[in-house]
């Protein structure tokens, strides 16, 4: 597949390209992905994420990754769309597996400019909608999410088991 580029001046006047991921993208993917994890505070065991995030990806036909990149090529931020089939509907859609910019790259326009080249890949696609998956806890990406765009729509509820608690052991 050829590679795309588009040059882009973001909300605060830093120019950066949106291309395809390259093989040699690889590290710096991975370093990003760690922006990831849940926080601490959702007593989630962080090693089981950064296992998760480290390692690659075995991702459907279709999928694609691209990178911000600013000046001397340096990654601002990346982000893996694919097909994925609604598990209700059984409507095919597009969805956000991974989005992270880095640290010095927030604010800068660059999560914008990665969800719109995702929304618009996705229309091209000839998807109706595009979804993505955002831990609850994280306040500042699901504000981000709301402002571009996206609804809630499922909230997948979770509720810690305690092994020591008698009367969760047998029937009722």
């Amino acid at each position: 597949m050829a590679e795309e580029q588009a040059t882009l001046k973001g909300e605060a006047g830093v120019s950066f390209v949106i291309r395809d991921a390259r093989p040699d993208d690889g590290a710096v993917i991975a370093e990003l992905a760690r922006r990831l994890m849940p926080v601490p505070e959702t007593g989630r065991d962080l090693s089981v994420y950064a296992a998760y995030f480290a390692r690659p990806t075995d991702y459907p036909a279709g999928t694609r990754t691209i990178v911000a990149c600013g000046p001397d090529d340096v990654a601002l931020g990346y982000l893996t769309v694919r097909p994925e089939t609604e598990y209700f509907s059984g409507v095919e859609r597009a969805y956000v597996e991974r989005i992270a910019v880095a640290d010095v790259a927030e604010g800068s326009g660059v999560g914008r400019a990665l969800l719109d080249w995702a929304a618009a890949w996705a229309r091209s696609q000839g998807y109706a909608t595009i979804a993505l998956d955002v831990f609850a806890s994280n306040e500042r990406a699901r504000r981000f999410y709301l402002r571009n765009g996206y609804v809630d729509d499922f909230v997948r509820m979770v509720r810690p088991l305690d092994p020591e608690d008698e009367s969760l052991s047998g029937t009722r």
